[in-house]
């Protein structure tokens, strides 16, 4: 198994251990620890996607929390996040596709069909904006990258 250091987010991490049920800035409704916990498990889909450090995820979904955590987790995971405006048509996201060969798309479920001829052999997930899609679908406990206090022995 992977681990994952959480030195990308210095500031964060440390309210997120010590405070874990404390609202997130800017999201009234998620605490840091949940906020964390989801982006771990972001991460660890990546990793079992085959991401590795310096590869880049290409993401085309609405704004949400879970795109919040797809962010944090891309970076956990070593990952780079290339955000595509939703607004893009086929063929401005065919030039950011083939100009960044990303190992990883994410998408809306309603653009999956437009999308996946243009990835090459990068790994296409979906998610939409109630945080459904293939990305979310079967994901279990993550392994403890950072937001979780160690047990004491």
């Amino acid at each position: 198994m992977t681990t994952i250091s959480p030195t990308a987010l210095p500031s964060i991490s440390p309210s997120c251990v010590k405070n874990p049920s404390r609202r997130a800035r800017g999201l009234s409704d998620v605490g840091y620890g949940a906020l964390f916990e989801g982006a771990e498990r972001f991460a660890a889909r990546l990793l079992g996607a085959g991401l590795r450090p310096g590869d880049r995820v290409a993401v085309q979904v609405e704004k949400s929390i879970e795109a919040v955590q797809l962010y944090i987790g891309t970076v956990l995971a070593g990952g780079i996040f290339l955000p595509l405006n939703t607004a893009y048509t086929g063929a401005e996201v065919s030039y950011f596709l083939t100009d960044a060969t990303p190992a990883v798309v994410v998408c809306d479920p309603s653009r999956e069909a437009e999308i996946a001829p243009l990835i090459g052999t990068a790994t296409l997930f979906t998610l939409d904006a109630d945080g459904q899609g293939s990305l979310t679908a079967g994901l279990t406990d993550a392994p403890q990258l950072c937001c979780r206090r160690a047990r004491p022995r």
